[in-house]
């Protein structure tokens, strides 16, 4: 199931990016690189500190 979930995120564009920034931790992304970005990549930017993997799926993680 997981290989699937991660084929299917890594084929949209907008998870793709998002991806992609957070395995590149040595570089933290930057609001010029998503200003320009939908809306959809915005939203998903502005949760990042919330976001992690699992199993090599990116997840939203809440609460404690």
């Amino acid at each position: 199931m997981s290989d699937f979930l991660r084929e299917q995120q890594e084929g949209d564009a907008d998870l793709k990016s998002n991806i992609g920034w957070k395995k590149a931790r040595e570089r933290k992304s930057l609001w010029e690189d998503v200003s320009p970005q939908s809306r959809d990549v915005k939203t998903l930017w502005s949760q990042r500190n919330h976001l992690l993997f699992r199993n090599g799926v990116l997840c939203s993680k809440w609460g404690k």
